[in-house]
């Protein structure tokens, strides 16, 4: 059953949190990308072990939060609008008689949380959060004092309808598409350092699949031939694929994009270059290429789970809410008719390695159901192959194998072109990979393999046509189910130099709410959000003014006006005298 946790803040509330912003600050609040502030349950809530109730809790929210997002969808582009200005409408900057510094939220504010939990529960869990009155820092500036209730849901069920498929049609694939809605840690096991990775690998989605099966479903996903894609940034609704090694700017001229795979043209001598992998791109028609990047965050975790996992501070490195990303999961039709059916039942769920505590909210969405089709033929003497993603292969004699040999002897079984294929150019990286990583806390021994980026112009020896057309789109090497061993290929391209664009991965965007609490939440937010703009306004000319006249009081109230007509008309003349003398005060310290 699906409940609500509220939280009402009775007076400052501080986090134990490290540096969430620019400022220097030595406990702060954590923000998403809007500046609104949240609170993560597990941190400020069970933090004690007595508590722990082994529910991940997750993170709570402004109330109408997304009412909140979509004025600031629409407003976004204001003068004077940033993340921290809209923070410092619901927190406050303190500090105490030894210097440290806060960053606290204001008293009647409200947070709401979901909870997924069984109706059997609810009265435990209900008695054990409604006793707790004070959460996060305690001292005598700040006394943490919150009102606690968990109510069921009334509203419409996160659950929906099993999505139909028709009984005439043979289906084989399913695309989707994932909104990150809190932040998201993929760890990397045995790495002693603080990153993400920047994508979600294919094995986070069938973990949660498997999690959600029934002993009849898990039968069905255990049977061969079902395989889970990498789930990767978008650009223009397009899921992006990691640059290949191939890709290099030039070092002096950072609009450039250069193609190593292709041969250089006369015209153009050696240059400088500099690789972009680690990025992803999408290409277009006109033969340029978008170049962007997964942004990343910061959040601080209550375990660590792993030594050194964290940094000194607990910081550890997360894919940053509010991104979008798409994947795919192809198979027989009795697997694609399972996997649409358990996704479209719970759209909404969390994932990674501390979706435990309330991390790596995702919304699933449903794209497209492919039937299934006759491979089509397409016959070339000489293609360019991508590594999508790390490819593992083995060698005759039974052992891992990461060269570029071995790779070409794999694709001379699959077109059944033994011995006939040969590199033209090729461009390969190899390193330590985890095969089989069901959860990110139990993984399989690394391996070395071919890492995603690799990338290889192949031709046939006797420079005769070869049928390249089931491998064009494909998974190729060992552990495929995971996501591993997809390659893209495509006809050579020729043409040496691209215009690079350099954009930012897709947000989500938020379909305008009408509900009435949604709507007075938004007008309040926009109310408050440009008085304290004209509060900054004011300020630009406050610095300037005289001592004498912060003694006096005088205030130039023709030229106040002129600016709160454009951000809060509604402003008195004594409002106006009352925030010019608090913004001199506040200069003045």
């Amino acid at each position: 059953m699906m409940c609500r946790i509220f939280i009402k803040t009775k007076s400052f509330v501080g986090l134990d949190f490290g540096r969430f912003s620019e400022v220097f600050l030595d406990k702060d609040i954590p923000v998403d990308p809007k500046g609104l502030p949240y609170i993560p349950l597990d941190a400020a809530l069970l933090s004690d072990d007595s508590n722990n109730l082994d529910i991940p809790l997750g993170i709570a929210r402004l109330k109408n939060y997304r009412g909140l997002l979509s004025e600031l969808n629409l407003i976004n582009n204001l003068e004077g609008v940033s993340p921290k200005i809209i923070t410092e409408l619901y927190t406050k900057i303190i500090t105490d008689k030894d210097g440290q510094t806060y960053r606290v939220l204001l008293p009647d504010l409200t947070f709401v949380a979901k909870l997924d939990i069984e109706e059997s529960r609810f009265a435990i869990i209900e008695k054990k959060l409604s006793s707790i009155h004070q959460i996060g820092i305690i001292n005598e500036l700040i006394k943490g004092l919150v009102d606690i209730s968990v109510e069921k849901s009334t509203g419409i069920s996160l659950k929906r309808a099993p999505l139909k498929l028709s009984d005439k049609k043979t289906y084989s694939r399913i695309d989707y598409t994932l909104e990150i809605r809190s932040p998201l840690c993929i760890y990397t096991p045995y790495e002693r350092d603080t990153k993400t990775r920047s994508y979600i690998p294919g094995s986070e989605l069938l973990a949660h699949l498997q999690k959600i099966a029934t002993d009849t479903d898990q039968d069905i996903l255990d049977e061969p031939g079902l395989i889970c894609s990498n789930v990767y940034p978008t650009c223009n609704d397009l899921r992006g694929i990691p640059a290949p090694l191939s890709m290099v700017i030039e070092k002096l001229n950072k609009n450039s994009l250069w193609s190593k795979l292709a041969t250089p043209p006369k015209d153009k001598p050696s240059i400088q270059t500099v690789r972009i992998n680690g990025d992803y791109i999408i290409g277009h028609k006109n033969k340029t290429v978008t170049r962007f990047s997964t942004d990343i965050t910061s959040i601080y975790p209550v375990q660590a789970k792993t030594e050194n996992l964290c940094g000194s501070d607990g910081v550890r490195d997360a894919i940053k809410e509010g991104q979008i990303f798409k994947g795919y999961f192809k198979g027989s039709d009795k697997q694609i008719r399972t996997i649409a059916r358990l996704l479209s039942q719970k759209p909404s769920f969390n994932i990674g390695f501390y979706a435990d505590e309330g991390y790596g909210e995702v919304f699933l969405r449903i794209d497209h159901v492919e039937e299934q089709s006759e491979t089509q033929p397409y016959y070339a003497h000489t293609f360019d192959v991508f590594a999508l993603a790390p490819v593992i292969m083995y060698n005759c004699n039974g052992l891992y194998s990461y060269s570029a040999d071995s790779f070409l002897n794999l694709l001379e079984e699959k077109l059944g072109a033994k011995g006939n294929l040969e590199f033209v150019t090729k461009m390969a990286d190899s390193g330590l990979i985890y095969p089989i990583s069901k959860t990110m806390e139990s993984c399989d021994a690394p391996v070395k393999s071919l890492l995603m980026g690799s990338c290889f112009r192949i031709r046939t020896k006797d420079k005769s046509l070869i049928d390249i057309g089931a491998i064009r789109r494909t998974f190729v090497g060992c552990n495929t189910k995971y996501g591993f061993g997809e390659i893209l290929v495509q006809a050579p391209d020729e043409k040496f130099y691209r215009v690079c664009e350099d954009r930012d991965p897709d947000s989500y965007t938020v379909v305008s709410p009408h509900n009435t609490s949604d709507l007075e939440s938004m007008a309040k937010l926009c109310q408050n959000l440009l008085k304290r703009i004209l509060y900054y306004k004011i300020a630009r000319i406050a610095i300037v003014d005289s001592e004498d006249n912060f003694k006096k009081g005088n205030a130039p109230l023709f030229l106040l006006r002129k600016m709160a007509e454009s951000y809060a008309p509604g402003t008195t003349d004594e409002e106006l005298e009352s925030l010019y003398q608090e913004v001199l005060e506040y200069v003045a310290e």
